[in-house]
């Protein structure tokens, strides 16, 4: 973890020292230990130890830090030295006492090949998020921030926890107000490892919280698949998610529904997919073993979900509950009831929205169905039916357009899984029966959809948020269920020459598959989108004069300090320049996000409106001594002003600490 951990910081141009790397070391241990404590309390002779104590412990730090951060204000760093020292209190006890925890010596088998296993998963997402950790080094040499620009407000997220300068100062982005309700726990580790090296907020978040929440995914989907399948597939199973062309590639080619795209636009999707996997893991051992303390560990890692990626919590939480409540003994004997009645109430619903007026008008107000299919079907040009969708709702009307469109959205995201599914799974309950979780794609699926037909817009107007951020969830969950039951399928073929032959071909296959897709797009950027408006919002172009100026303030501010950048933007609800500013230079913003402060409750807005007329108060003066005192006034250390000239109040830049093209950074005393 720390040799991870280490080469993305590196690629950043972190400079990492001897102190530097112990504190890596000394991270992943507390992380592994903490996990492996509660492996040995709720699970017996698991077959992924290693993994899972590793996810288990990415997770239960993450919430520890979290609530740590927020109750205290102190930095992640902080907390995690207290939570090391109550790990290592936890260790002695079980140590001394191991009885409570079920186990029979507290260091079990060590296990080689699971290790192997983990190195090569390791060694393969390093590879694959190279130009994502490169960031800091490309933006100085070219300007242009070759990710999605929301790593900008990541940045912001991370430097909020973890730098020294912000602590007690709550929210990075309005400095000494409360934090707004949010899932923070996958910019928790990152944070912690702020402290250990020198790099703004931004570097952090590209080589720090992108790769490692794909880490924590792959390593999820490994420990989940090596408990239904054999170790090959279980290795095989991430590395081909990440590596093979996503169901965007072939088909209707939507780029807006590209899983590799997706995981690295919204980082917080690879937490999400870990800890979902995790639970998953946890679930199927319950299954097998029945200890209510695997299934309580199981319910709080999947409460968990919420906290690293709420979109994916609203998916899999009513998926699995409805994949265990099918799985009783009640409902199994009466399968094709429930079956019947879930359909009948569907289509009665269907029914009653399409021929009662007042059902429909409710439904249309709360949900953002109509939206979303036509800003999905019509707005990620180009795709492979570009105009099909407005053909269809001229020719035939609107309606029949929505329920062609929704339909469709299926093969959309899945590409070829949506047939490969299906097949994998007829073969494989014909061979051996229905399984545990086998119908979990299915309520997953199922749970997508609804959310489609019933979700509503976001809060600041994004119809497309809840219902597609969750799609990734679908997506892995197919791909590793379809490889999955095929193996399954194989390992119960009929005679045993056979079933040898086809148990070696069909990593063989993937593997070589793997290669060849490797191979294929070793020059692709996954995190580039497919669909003509995302150019807008990738390889955002940043001034030499912005950079200057926030590596001037970055080396000398001190806590305490607070920056305020003008001229200000009032409409913006996305990274404004006041935003990147903060993620290059780790300095909590008097008001940055304004577009996005003033949603968020009455309070937050008339504080932001305030400050906005009192930048705007400095920025249209001409006397210096105004700009000063006020500066004084409202606590402001830094003052950042935009332009080839200075503000009115110093047309020349005389007054100004540090001058640059574009840029001039005034300091007040």
């Amino acid at each position: 973890m720390a040799a991870f951990a280490a080469a993305m910081l590196s690629m950043s141009g972190g400079r990492l020292d001897a102190l530097a790397i112990l504190g890596l070391v000394y991270g992943g241990t507390v992380i592994t230990a903490s996990g492996y404590l509660l492996v040995l309390w709720a699970l017996e002779k698991a077959s992924s130890e290693m993994a899972l104590s590793i996810l288990l412990g990415s997770v239960a730090t993450s919430l520890v830090l979290t609530g740590g951060c927020i109750l205290s204000g102190h930095s992640a760093g902080t907390i995690f030295v207290w939570w090391s020292l109550l790990v290592a209190a936890m260790a002695f006890q079980v140590a001394r006492h191991p009885s409570p925890f079920h186990a029979v010596n507290l260091v079990r088998r060590f296990d080689p090949l699971e290790l192997a296993s983990i190195v090569a998963i390791g060694l393969v997402v390093a590879v694959w998020c190279r130009r994502a950790a490169r960031l800091l080094p490309t933006l100085d040499a070219t300007g242009l921030s070759p990710i999605w620009s929301d790593y900008f407000i990541h940045g912001t997220e991370v430097a909020q926890f973890g730098v020294s300068l912000a602590e007690g100062r709550a929210s990075f982005l309005l400095v000494d107000q409360p934090l707004v309700f949010y899932h923070y726990a996958s910019y928790m580790l990152p944070a912690a490892v702020a402290g250990l090296v020198d790099l703004p907020g931004l570097g952090l978040a590209t080589s720090v919280l992108l790769p490692y929440g794909i880490l924590l995914a792959a390593l999820g989907i490994f420990a989940f698949a090596r408990t239904m399948a054999s170790g090959a597939i279980a290795l095989l199973a991430p590395m081909a998610l990440l590596l093979l062309p996503d169901g965007s590639s072939v088909g209707f080619r939507n780029g807006f529904f590209g899983f590799h795209w997706l995981l690295f636009t919204a980082p917080g999707s690879g937490y999400g997919l870990g800890v979902a996997f995790t639970a998953l893991t946890v679930m199927a051992m319950w299954r097998a073993n029945r200890r209510p303390a695997s299934l309580w560990l199981g319910l709080i890692v999947t409460a968990a979900i919420f906290e690293f990626r709420a979109h994916i919590f609203i998916l899999f939480a009513p998926a699995l509950a409805m994949t265990l409540l099918w799985e009783t003994d009640l409902v199994r004997r009466y399968r094709r009831v429930a079956a019947s009645a879930m359909v009948i109430a569907t289509v009665a619903g269907a029914v009653c929205i399409a021929t009662v007026p007042v059902a429909r008008q409710a439904w249309l107000q709360f949900s953002a169905f109509g939206a979303f299919m036509e800003t999905i079907h019509t707005g990620m040009s180009p795709t492979a039916y570009d105009g099909l969708y407005q053909m269809i709702g001229q020719e035939y009307g609107r309606p029949s357009a929505w329920i062609i469109g929704f339909w469709a959205l299926i093969p959309i995201a899945l590409g070829a899984l949506t047939v490969a599914l299906p097949m994998a799974l007829v073969v494989a309950v014909r061979r051996t029966g229905w399984q545990a979780l086998d119908s979990f794609p299915i309520w997953c699926t199922a749970a997508w959809l609804g959310l489609v037909v019933c979700a509503p817009s976001a809060p600041h107007g994004d119809v497309t948020e809840y219902q597609h951020r969750a799609f990734v969830l679908v997506y892995a969950v197919v791909f590793v269920w379809t490889l999955l039951l095929l193996d399954r399928a194989i390992q119960a073929n009929g005679p045993v020459r056979t079933r040898s032959r086809l148990v070696f071909i069909f990593p063989t296959l993937i593997l070589a598959a793997l290669v060849a897709g490797m191979a294929a797009n070793w020059d692709k950027d996954p995190a580039q989108p497919q669909f003509g408006w995302g150019s807008r919002h990738f390889g955002t172009r940043l001034d030499r004069g912005l950079l200057d100026a926030a590596t001037f303030v970055r080396t000398r501010a001190v806590v305490g300090d607070t920056f305020a950048l003008i001229p200000t933007n009032r409409w913006n609800q996305e990274d404004d320049v006041a935003t990147r500013f903060a993620a290059l230079a780790n300095v909590p913003a008097y008001l940055a996000r304004a577009g996005v402060q003033v949603l968020n409750g009455r309070e937050r807005a008339a504080l932001a409106e305030r400050r906005l007329a009192e930048l705007n108060q400095i920025a249209t003066t001409n006397d210096p001594e105004v700009a000063f005192s006020k500066l004084r006034e409202i606590g402001v250390k830094y003052l950042v002003a935009l332009g080839d000239g200075g503000p009115l109040f110093d047309p020349d830049g005389s007054r100004a600490a540090f001058r640059t093209g574009g840029a001039a950074v005034y300091r007040t005393r």
